[in-house]
């Protein structure tokens, strides 16, 4: 593999995260918007709480976004050797923070979205029955558990297809 091999690979790279973090950090400040916009028309203590520890958990996972997977370019003209060891670095570091998406990127918003489905099942002013509570609060996070686990899976998708990329160097 040339040195130009390497850096187109590694301007590809450069591309796919740079534009993946961008649209994170857009939603991640769109959540911000939304939970702290939530919380301050919501009537309920508890309902509040859990947008504003959501919101906590957006701007938490955009700053462990930011550490965990910002991107390091290789350097240019640089032996063939150096080049294909740091674009590996890179891949190899941009692998491990998919691999641990669950740690840093889903768990932050569980009590967060546990409060805010809890508060809301079981507020006193919705005045619904507690078995419609419970229905509610077991729907309401059993479909977070799945959106979770979808994102969980296709992070571990293209962890597997770095591997591949890491393999093939």
């Amino acid at each position: 593999m040339t040195t130009n091999d390497i850096h187109t690979r590694a301007t590809r790279l450069q591309a796919q995260v740079r534009g993946r973090n961008y649209l994170e950090y857009a939603c991640s400040a769109l959540v911000v918007l939304a939970m702290g916009w939530m919380a301050s028309l919501v009537p309920e203590p508890i309902v509040r709480i859990g947008a504003l520890l959501i919101a906590l958990g957006a701007i938490f996972v955009s700053c462990q976004l930011f550490i965990r997977t910002r991107i390091h370019a290789p350097k240019r003209n640089q032996p063939s050797e150096i080049g294909v060891a740091e674009y590996r670095a890179e891949l190899e570091r941009q692998r491990v923070a998919l691999l641990s998406v669950w740690r840093w990127y889903l768990l932050p918003f569980v009590p967060g979205i546990v409060v805010f489905v809890l508060g809301v099942a079981f507020a006193p002013s919705a005045g619904m029955p507690i078995l419609a509570g419970i229905s509610l609060s077991v729907t309401g996070l059993g479909f977070a558990a799945i959106v979770m686990g979808f994102v969980w899976l296709l992070n571990l998708l293209a962890a597997r297809t770095l591997e591949a990329d890491i393999r093939s160097l």
